[in-house]
């Protein structure tokens, strides 16, 4: 297994190859002021009128012997190069990705007891410890961290509780 140094590295040259083949693909070969055959690219200097010796095709506008060659093929393939040094990277790190997008809290359970609002969050990562959070006329009032809030379960050992008829509301602000 590559170190991740050495295979953010392998994917940083990949993805520069790839922007390379784009940058290819979209000015392959310019006219730089040649005038050329649009259809087989057949140098057209030094010719009495504007007509292809090779395949008889007429250029309706001057303009029209001077366009750049592309190639969408080299140009895709460098495409596809980047995209998957890019995937390749969003995989080795996705959980790194997901603990900086989402929150670390996640909302477990909401009841309302009398005009108090009390919401119970999850540690998204490690499933505890729970946060409890109570609410009174959209303001919160109380946030205690680190704390198991059980509705007419058993309480575990080692950890804070509190009951269903527990004064909670004794720590407003």
């Amino acid at each position: 297994m590559l170190s991740v140094a050495i295979s953010t590295a392998l994917c940083a040259v990949f993805f520069i190859v790839g922007l390379a083949l784009i940058y290819k693909g979209i000015v392959w070969d310019r006219s730089c002021g040649r005038p050329r055959c649009a259809k087989c690219w057949y140098l057209l200097i030094g010719l009495p009128e504007l007509r292809c010796p090779e395949c008889g095709w007429r250029p309706t506008r001057e303009r029209d012997v001077f366009k750049t060659r592309r190639s969408v093929s080299i140009a895709c393939i460098g495409l596809l190069v980047c995209a998957l040094s890019i995937a390749h990277q969003v995989h080795r790190h996705w959980s790194g990705i997901l603990h900086a997008v989402l929150p670390q809290w996640k909302l477990k359970e909401e009841l309302q007891i009398d005009d108090f609002l009390v919401r119970l969050y999850e540690d998204r990562w490690e499933g505890t410890p729970q946060q409890v959070r109570v609410w009174q006329d959209s303001e919160q009032v109380l946030v205690m961290n680190g704390w198991m809030l059980l509705l007419g379960g058993e309480s575990r050992k080692d950890k804070r509780t509190i009951g269903v008829g527990d004064d909670i509301t004794g720590a407003r602000l």
